[in-house]
């Protein structure tokens, strides 16, 4: 199926978790092989004529659209997504009921979808259900991404799927906690590796005057000659404003954020990709989906969010096990900022109550009556995440 002679770490584990039903999470490094976790598995059941879809979730199309496009010969997938017309995603439809895939790719909103979920009870067997870039489960769900929270009610109690898998580069010791507890993946499940490669070079710097700082450091024997460099900053206009300003200093450098048109960001990855963009100036909308073995370089202008976020995208580079440089640029007005997003986005209480009194003078339920409170958030811990 692949030309690898021998597994990596933790990689053999996990598969003999899976083939066992075993639910378990695993923490490996950006480019560590997780995919081959779940394309092994998936191969051998249907080398074995063992009746199987498996199905992995992701956060976004973009990651999906690469590990359709990364799969193995032997194995067939499939994603579906909006884009799709109807006929196209009809089509797909009747080529995974008749068996012809052995995967199907979906992010957690198509699967929170009671369409879909009637639609999953024509499909063959779900052996097990893997969730790729498994942190954004704790990141995410709480806010812009509430499917999140439904998945292991979903998996597990509506599709009846007895293997949840979990796969990630980072995570802190909070974070895991709060997955293994959100999906039931007992202690003992959960393989872990080193995170960051040795192949990777980090160094720090606070400065008065960024913009300045950036260009003296791209001059430096590290940086000037590295020909793919991922350089993250916080704001949109932010990215757009710093590429124009590499480019008046001689740099061929682009922007790349949720913001600007699709097509737009599609050909600006396309470029940068195929080695045809040096430089690339974005949000932390680039990066996941991105295969790109021989990024050199990867310049924080800001702080990252949190320590899995720096984890990640510095481990965007040097996958190919070549020397990389990573550089993050230190400010007191980063960490300012940081801390104004992070109380803005909690909600407050009344906000809360409000919202539940609602809800409840709806059903002619008295707010008093708990229960009724924890019927709602049907998979929320209401003292951990509520208050």
């Amino acid at each position: 199926m692949c030309d690898y002679t021998d597994f990596r770490q933790g990689q053999l584990e996990i598969i003999k978790n899976i083939l066992n039903l075993q639910s378990s999470l695993l923490v490996l490094q950006t480019g560590g092989g997780k995919s081959l976790c779940y394309q092994l598995p998936s191969y051998i059941y249907k080398s074995l004529n063992i009746p199987n879809l498996t199905l992995v979730i992701s956060p976004t199309i973009s990651l999906m659209q690469d590990q359709l496009f990364c799969l193995p010969k032997t194995l067939e997938g499939s994603l579906l997504e909006n884009s799709l017309s109807e006929s196209e995603q009809k089509h797909i439809i009747q080529q995974i009921i008749n068996g012809k895939k052995d995967i199907l790719f979906i992010t957690p909103e198509r699967l929170h979808s009671k369409q879909f979920q009637e639609l999953l009870i024509q499909f063959p067997p779900i052996k097990f259900a893997c969730i790729d870039e498994v942190h954004c489960l704790s990141e995410w769900s709480h806010n812009f991404r509430p499917s999140y929270l439904y998945l292991n009610q979903i998996l597990r109690n509506n599709l009846n799927i007895k293997c949840i898998i979990g796969l990630t580069g980072s995570l802190t010791k909070e974070t895991q906690s709060s997955i293994t507890k959100m999906l039931n993946i007992p202690e003992e499940n959960i393989i872990s590796g080193n995170l960051v490669r040795n192949n990777i070079r980090l160094t720090i710097s606070k400065d008065i005057d960024k913009e300045s700082s950036l260009i003296s450091l791209l001059r430096t024997p590290c940086f000037h000659n590295l020909n793919s460099i991922i350089i993250y900053c916080m704001k949109q206009n932010q990215c757009d404003s710093l590429a124009s300003h590499l480019r008046a200093y001689g740099f061929q450098a682009e922007s790349y954020h949720a913001g600007k048109d699709r097509i737009d960001r599609e050909m600006t990855q396309k470029k940068f990709i195929n080695g045809n963009l040096r430089i690339i100036v974005a949000t932390i909308a680039f990066g996941l989906g991105v295969n790109k073995s021989d990024v050199r370089g990867v310049i924080h202008f800001n702080m990252p969010k949190s320590i899995e976020n720096y984890t990640q995208e510095i481990g965007r580079s040097g996958r190919d096990g070549l020397t990389s440089y990573c550089h993050l640029f230190l400010s007191s007005n980063d960490y300012i900022k940081m801390r104004s997003l992070a109380y803005s986005d909690g909600v407050d209480i009344m906000c809360i109550k409000d919202l539940l009194n609602k809800i409840i003078l709806e059903n002619n339920n008295s707010i008093n009556e708990l229960h009724d409170i924890k019927r709602i958030f049907l998979p929320i811990q209401i003292s951990e995440t509520l208050y």
